[in-house]
């Protein structure tokens, strides 16, 4: 039960991103018919160039004022729906603000979920980036795997053995085999300890050497 409980916000923020489609109860699920974005759809189109807000945009970055970035690119997204260079940075700049952390408001306690919506925002956008241009680049699809690692990462570190797993086999299935890298990151660490968790997790690697 509790598990239920602590999925829903999340199944919120899919359906938001655009990840998973939302329908009244008792419906068929449908393909989403208005273009992948994560920003509200009723947004206005603001003046100016994709270009002005890349530029912006990449020098907020450059000095980690990721969200300052994230909001200047989610601009060019209304400029541009489908531009291939606005959808990668959003998706790295979502993943270094998720790494960096919730900000902490003066005498309020940080969003624990933090991590976990930018990331998930960040899977939006990865998935209008592939349904806009499949034709994957080499650094597209590096990117698409750092993505299913912080998925499993952030799953695992809060526990939801089942996510996690999802997001690990999915994150194999693209050729990922850094087995070490799981074993010695710190937010794996109490989910491996779990002799469950650790003989799901042994059969996966098992199965990959044995290819």
């Amino acid at each position: 039960m509790s598990r239920i409980k602590s999925a829903a916000p999340i199944l919120g923020l899919l359906v938001g991103a655009g990840c998973l489609p939302s329908s009244p109860p008792g419906d068929a699920p449908t393909g989403p018919s208005q273009p992948i974005t994560v920003i509200s759809p009723v947004s206005v189109r603001p003046e100016g160039t994709v270009e002005e807000r890349v530029k912006q945009a990449e020098e907020l970055a450059a000095k980690g004022e990721y969200l300052k970035a994230i909001e200047k690119l989610e601009e060019a997204i209304l400029i541009d729906e489908r531009d291939r260079k606005v959808r990668l940075l959003l998706v790295k700049d979502l993943l270094a603000d998720a790494r960096k952390g919730a900000p902490a408001p003066a005498g309020a306690k940080a969003d624990p979920l933090y991590e976990h919506k930018q990331i998930v925002r960040a899977r939006g956008y990865l998935a209008g980036l592939q349904k806009y241009h499949p034709d994957q680049t080499e650094e597209e699809k590096k990117l698409a795997s750092e993505v299913l690692y912080e998925t499993a990462r952030v799953e695992a570190k809060e526990m939801q053995e089942g996510e996690a797993f999802i997001a690990l086999r999915e994150l194999v299935g693209t050729g990922f085999r850094d087995f070490d890298r799981i074993r010695s990151d710190p937010d794996w660490r109490a989910f491996l300890a779990q002799p469950p968790y650790k003989r799901e997790f042994d059969e996966i690697v098992k199965d990959q050497k044995g290819e």
